[in-house]
Parts: C-alpha cells; sequence; structure tokens
C-alpha cells in the first residue's frame, strides 16, 4: 500500500486497530493493556484512582471504551 495515498503509517495503524475483532474476554484486556502502555497512565489523586488514554482517533476512543463497558459492566467518562 503507498504510504501516500492511504494517509500514512498513522492511518493504516489505526485503520487496523478499529477494524480488529476483539471476542474474547482475555483478548479484550490484552488489547486495552496495550493501548493503556502506548498511550495512557495510571493515576491517583484525592478522589481514588484510574486510568488516563490520549488517542487522536474518535473510532479508537469509541472502540476502547465499549471494551472496557463490556469487560467491567460500567461506561468509562470519556472526554475528547
Amino acid at each position: 500500500m503507498d504510504k501516500e495515498k492511504s494517509g500514512g503509517i498513522a492511518q493504516i495503524a489505526k485503520e487496523e486497530l478499529t477494524s480488529l475483532k476483539i471476542g474474547r474476554a482475555c483478548c479484550k484486556r490484552a488489547f486495552l493493556a496495550g493501548i493503556i502502555r502506548g498511550a495512557g497512565n495510571f493515576y491517583v489523586d484525592h478522589e481514588g484512582f484510574g486510568v488516563k488514554v490520549a488517542l487522536p482517533s474518535a473510532e479508537l476512543i469509541a472502540k476502547c471504551a465499549g471494551l472496557v463497558k463490556n469487560l467491567v459492566g460500567n461506561e468509562p467518562e470519556v472526554i475528547m
């Protein structure tokens, strides 16, 4: 695939990540662990603890939020 026609490596990676069909819970956890490791951090503050992830793609944010909801049953807070 020609890099200039496809929008570059970042575009290819985004398309691959958002098109993945992830079925098993262990695979969902592994996917989210990779996202957090690459684009996130764990924090502790006066309100408790959590994870923050900064992603450049609304589609990828939606995919990750859906996986979190599916795994833990709670809707994550999404700020764009």
